[in-house]
């Protein structure tokens, strides 16, 4: 008979919670501040979200550059499949009711190491700037904490850019320049940096709500190539269609003419705002999300990439991960120097090797 490895069950590590040691009601908060729902199908709760980020979210490490998540964006990523409205939290002055900080929880069925957690992802933790100082933060993570906990969710996983010494696993950017005598004018890219030649390309796309017939058997091959890994999310048939899916100028989803090699990709649009510059101006940058491209596939890619920029992207974005080790193999690739930390919250556990890690967050 054929040996078998034994892995170690994983919910050995778990810190286990009772039911009656979960607070039954928030902590007072100071200054006249208190907590709110923040309910992603109300314009008004998404514009107030928009402009605390816009104007307070996270820089990067020159603080040149802030993310723009834009209205439709967070709305889209917000109302995931099995929301409830304790999973996106607000902190409001009870004055005049404006929003002073956020933390969202998108949930996730996350299987790691052939285990299932029902889990979420933590992402648009932001605080105004005046209140940093303060430890707000922490009162905002442990209020997260109980809530989850009602709702029965233990596990959070969660991205950092700042290098911690234990993590789940970590991750590079990579780079591909679209417009590069922009890029070279703001000072992002090299002199070194070639023109994409994108002749004799014919049309290798179209838009993924094209398929009918096709549609099952793409879902069904990149389901498949998910059990392959150690830590991927499982795409049930309701998140394949809310995530994957086209939205105008937000949300990118293609797939191959190609009858040999099927396949699909996902890309998601995220500009930055040059935050140093007196006018405004934006870097239009678009990330890779999830693809079964394989990497035989260079003229769809560069399809894609030269669709990219006649709609007027920058950049293209690319995290290290599993889909893009094997997709992007002939593919010439910009070294960035941001590395993404993947944290996971009351779990204990070895670190997972990057080539055996699908999850993208937002």
């Amino acid at each position: 008979f054929m040996s078998v490895e034994k892995k170690e069950p994983i919910y050995e590590h778990l810190e286990k919670t009772m039911l009656s040691s979960i607070e039954k009601t928030p902590r007072l908060l100071p200054f006249e501040l208190e907590f709110t729902e923040v309910f992603p199908g109300n314009l008004y709760s998404i514009h107030q979200m928009y402009k605390l980020l816009d104007n307070n979210y996270i820089e990067d490490e020159e603080s040149a550059l802030r993310f723009n998540y834009v209205h439709e964006f967070l709305g889209r990523v917000l109302r995931a499949p099995n929301w409830n409205e304790l999973m996106c939290l607000g902190l409001i002055f009870k004055g005049d009711y404006k929003l002073v900080g956020t933390i969202a929880s998108i949930p996730k069925l996350v299987v790691m190491n052939d285990h299932c957690l029902n889990s979420c992802e933590i992402n648009f933790l932001c605080l105004k700037k005046k209140l940093r100082k303060k430890d707000f933060t922490q009162h905002l993570i442990r209020e997260k904490t109980r809530r989850l906990n009602i709702l029965g969710i233990l596990q959070a996983f969660y991205t950092t850019g700042l290098c911690f010494e234990k993590y789940l696993t970590n991750s590079r950017y990579y780079h591909i320049p679209l417009n590069i005598h922009k890029l070279k004018n703001f000072g992002y890219c090299s002199d070194e940096i070639q023109k994409l030649n994108f002749k004799k390309i014919n049309n290798y796309l179209k838009e993924f709500s094209e398929y009918k017939r096709e549609i099952y058997s793409v879902y069904e091959n990149f389901r498949y190539s998910q059990t392959k890994l150690e830590l991927y999310q499982i795409f049930r048939t309701i998140d394949f269609n809310h995530f994957f899916r086209s939205l105008e100028g937000i949300f990118f989803c293609f797939g191959s003419t190609n009858q040999t090699y099927q396949c699909f990709i996902c890309l998601f649009s995220l500009p930055s705002k040059l935050i140093r510059l007196r006018k405004k101006d934006f870097v239009y940058s678009v990330q890779y999300f999830y693809s079964t491209m394989h990497f035989r596939q260079t003229k769809f890619f560069l399809a894609i990439l030269n669709f990219l920029l006649k709609i007027g992207f920058d950049i293209l974005n690319i995290v290290q991960g599993s889909s893009t080790s094997n997709a992007l193999k002939n593919i010439d690739l910009t070294k960035g120097t941001g590395v993404l930390q993947y944290h996971v919250f009351n779990l204990s556990y070895d670190g997972i090797s990057i080539e055996k890690n699908s999850l993208v967050f937002y």
